[in-house]
């Protein structure tokens, strides 16, 4: 994040993290995605009075891929 004074602060653990979706992505407290299903999500990040969102797909094809290599 920047700060007000223009410092750069890495607030990665100090954010808070949602999933739209929690039975097709998981987010944990660090903001690690964890695709669980087929479909479609947002994961919203919020810092201070700032909030950030970003929507993930979980592809079919890849999905398949990752589960057959687990």
């Amino acid at each position: 994040a920047i700060m007000s004074d223009g410092t750069i602060k890495n607030v990665t653990n100090e954010a808070n993290y949602e999933s739209s979706d929690p039975s097709i992505a998981t987010v944990s407290d660090t903001g690690l995605v964890k695709g669980l299903n087929v479909g479609s999500v947002t994961i919203t990040a919020e810092y201070d009075d700032k909030t950030a969102t970003v929507k993930i797909e979980v592809d079919p094809k890849l999905y398949i891929y990752i589960r057959r290599l687990m």
